[in-house]
């Protein structure tokens, strides 16, 4: 039985620790040759080894994505490895939480090289190749603090709020070329950027997930099963949310249950705006349902 991403070479960024590394590890379990990068060699020298010894391929090229030439040479090194690059997902991420009176000037530069110049630079790269093949994928880590108002995490939360816009626009640019964009927004997620500064008590008043939780919706949205999905920003949360109303339906149709079971449930008891999202993710919510 083939695998959901048998035959796909993956280029993530960040993928040295946190969501990078849980999503490298996670793909390639589904089929997938992963191509790492991230400014640390060490870490993805180790993020590496762990996909080989799985049986699946991946190679690991330091870059800084906020310098365009090196993540342009790490995708021409990918290509070269794998023949194309199928699927894009622009995850390193760099945060600093403080109030705005005492984040420097550097630090918010930072912020902005990292989770803006980017997630340009890489989609830019790229995105020739795929227009070249009519076809392919662009993820984004995105993150629910941009619907939420938090002390300290303005700047970041602007960052974030960015790839909004510029998912909903790209997705329609690129909407001919059979090229699909969309973002994918967790809230708190175990990473050693989140524990940062935190003591253990403050990281457990989180109710922060774990970043494994999270391949199953970027495998799905890499995947050819998701063809028609494009110009969606989840909503990780209110996704979980959906898979839970399951709950509410007799026990003996609860470990089956599918869109059609749920659609009614999930009409009545959620904001309309998070409805029309799941309503366009069914064969996303059909996927989550039966893992």
């Amino acid at each position: 039985m083939s695998k959901l991403l048998e035959d796909k070479s993956i280029l993530i960024t960040g993928s040295g620790r946190g969501i990078g590394k849980a999503l490298a590890l996670g793909l390639a379990d589904h089929g997938a040759s992963i191509i790492l990068t991230s400014r640390t060699q060490q870490e993805i020298d180790e993020t590496k080894k762990l996909i080989e010894e799985k049986g699946q391929n991946a190679i690991a090229i330091t870059s800084d994505v906020a310098k365009y030439e090196q993540i342009k040479d790490v995708i021409s090194k990918g290509i070269q490895e794998y023949g194309q690059i199928d699927v894009l997902i622009n995850n390193a991420g760099f945060s600093k939480i403080k109030p705005i009176h005492r984040l420097r000037v550097k630090e918010f530069q930072d912020m902005i090289n990292t989770n803006i110049t980017g997630v340009y630079n890489g989609t830019h790269a790229v995105i020739s190749h795929m227009k070249e093949r009519k076809k392919g994928c662009i993820l984004n880590t995105g993150s629910m603090a941009v619907d939420m108002a938090l002390a300290g995490w303005s700047v970041y939360a602007m960052t974030k709020g960015a790839l909004i816009p510029f998912t909903n626009c790209l997705a329609e640019e690129l909407k001919r070329e059979k090229i699909r964009v969309n973002t994918i927004m967790p809230n708190m997620v175990h990473t050693p950027m989140l524990h940062a500064g935190r003591t253990q008590e403050q990281i457990e008043a989180l109710n922060a997930i774990q970043p494994e939780a999270l391949v199953p919706y970027y495998a799905f949205l890499a995947s050819d099963k998701a063809k028609r999905i494009t110009g969606q920003n989840i909503n990780v949360d209110a996704m979980e949310r959906v898979l839970k109303f399951r709950e509410q339906l007799p026990e003996d149709k609860q470990k089956d249950a599918s869109w059609s079971d749920i659609d009614d449930i999930v009409k009545e008891n959620m904001k309309y705006e998070h409805y029309k999202v799941a309503r366009k993710c069914k064969k996303l919510i059909r996927y989550l349902l039966a893992k």
